[in-house]
């Protein structure tokens, strides 16, 4: 996946990972129901089921809704609301995954121009988003061994002394990545719409060069 964009490497792998989980949550709800509660392996599909929703809860970025958020200001943001508001005015009411592509046409206009801002932050964004992953991935690798491990030794408790500590791990690693990928996304989708609101205000001052100097002579006057 070397000659893919860092968004096409992202999709090609929810797409490969989506199959798996949908087998392993599918044997996991089977075999619940056919093992007995307070054994080895009933405790283990038990975690597995519990955890299921942090497990699987990854794939969307703030751009879904970045639009609908601005225009009913439901929180902080780093750049001019109000001049958000109007501008983008027309995509607040688009679904989610039209918010995403108007956002990403934004990414997209950002990264052609070389700005340097949206680059290291897209940089910072995936990083974080791929470390996510990659515990992600250690933790569903830990939960199948501990699974076979009960399935092979179904009244064994070492399994449970072995792999305690690594699950318990990997667990609070995933929680912790998965807060730092979400709030660094955050900050990124924010960051791409301020560029492009600063990109617009520069393009309006060299095409209203008189408003621009009263502007100026208004802040002169204030001071």
């Amino acid at each position: 996946m070397a000659e893919l964009t860092p968004e096409e490497r992202y999709e090609k792998r929810l797409e490969q990972a989506k199959p798996v989980l949908d087998a392993l949550l599918s044997w996991a709800n089977e075999m619940q129901v056919k093992t007995a509660p307070k054994s080895a392996l009933g405790r283990a599909i038990h975690y597995l089921l519990e955890q299921w929703p942090y497990l699987t809860r990854y794939g969307s970025m703030p751009s879904d809704t970045i639009f609908s958020e601005i225009a009913a200001e439901e929180n902080e943001f780093c750049f001019d609301v109000d001049v958000a508001k109007e501008k983008y005015k027309r995509f607040s009411t688009l679904p989610p995954d039209k918010q995403s592509a108007e956002w990403y046409k934004l990414l997209h206009a950002s990264r052609e121009a070389k700005c340097g801002n949206v680059i290291e932050g897209q940089r910072m964004q995936l990083m974080t988003r791929d470390i996510c992953m990659s515990t992600l991935s250690l933790l569903i690798l830990t939960l199948l061994t501990v699974v076979i491990f009960v399935v092979l030794k179904p009244d064994s408790q070492e399994c449970w002394q072995m792999f305690a500590v690594p699950v318990l791990y990997l667990s609070v690693m995933f929680f912790v990545t998965k807060v730092a990928a979400k709030n660094r996304a955050r900050r990124f989708v924010e960051l791409v719409i301020k560029e492009d609101l600063i990109k617009t205000r520069k393009q309006h001052c060299r095409l209203n060069p008189e408003r621009k100097q009263k502007q100026y002579k208004e802040r002169g006057r204030k001071r």
